[in-house]
């Protein structure tokens, strides 16, 4: 588990990393700050990532096309079983792009999202997953 603050190139060298870890089942990035491009590079390689079951993260007002490119990583990742985002300061056309992500996520048991704050019955209608709200 990794519980420091990481630069946009230390996203960018993990990131890498995490792409040709086979072994590599969970990742946690219990970080106060991802910026746009650290996610960015996060998302990128999540759907690439062979073994890579569980992803944790915090982040703080991520942008809508941020939020784009996590929805593109969740819904192709066919390996990834469970997510767990403390989010705060989502638009609603990020929750939207979540939302649709999760809808047709494969292998997606359990979503955690922590700090979610607005309405939450857009998710509702989830049926592929168990979502929790803490």
């Amino acid at each position: 588990y990794i519980f420091i603050g990481i630069s946009d190139e230390g996203m960018q060298d993990l990131s890498e990393a995490i792409r040709y870890a086979p072994a590599l089942q969970s990742i946690s990035l219990d970080v106060i700050r991802i910026s746009d491009e650290g996610i960015k590079a996060l998302g990128e390689v999540i759907q690439y990532a062979p073994g890579l079951q569980s992803v944790s993260f915090s982040v703080k007002d991520i942008s809508d096309e941020i939020m784009h490119v996590l929805g593109e990583a969740i819904r192709h990742a066919l390996v990834l079983q469970s997510i767990s985002f403390g989010l705060e300061g989502i638009s609603d056309e990020g929750k939207k792009v979540l939302t649709r992500a999760i809808q047709h996520a494969a292998g997606l048991q359990s979503v955690n999202l922590c700090g979610f704050a607005g309405d939450l019955s857009m998710f509702d209608d989830i049926s592929q997953c168990k979502v929790l709200f803490q």
